[in-house]
């Protein structure tokens, strides 16, 4: 089956969702570590927000895997 030029754009958007939202979970293991070293926020807080971004986006990135992988996607 022959694709379309439009079906490689998506994909590339999909590649492009699926790097970024490592890139987010990369930042929540950030806030994590650095937290009892910041002062903006309670280390408590910072904690909890590393952690949310890293299960959310570890989410997103596997969804946009799974879809990228598939062969209809």
């Amino acid at each position: 089956m022959k694709r379309k030029p439009e079906d490689d754009l998506a994909k590339k958007r999909l590649l492009f969702g699926i790097i970024g939202s490592l890139l987010f979970v990369y930042l929540g293991w950030y806030l994590y570590f650095i937290a009892e070293k910041q002062l903006l926020l309670p280390p408590e807080l910072m904690k909890i927000i590393g952690i949310v971004a890293m299960i959310f986006f570890a989410g997103a990135a596997l969804i946009g895997l799974i879809k990228y992988l598939s062969d209809n996607g």
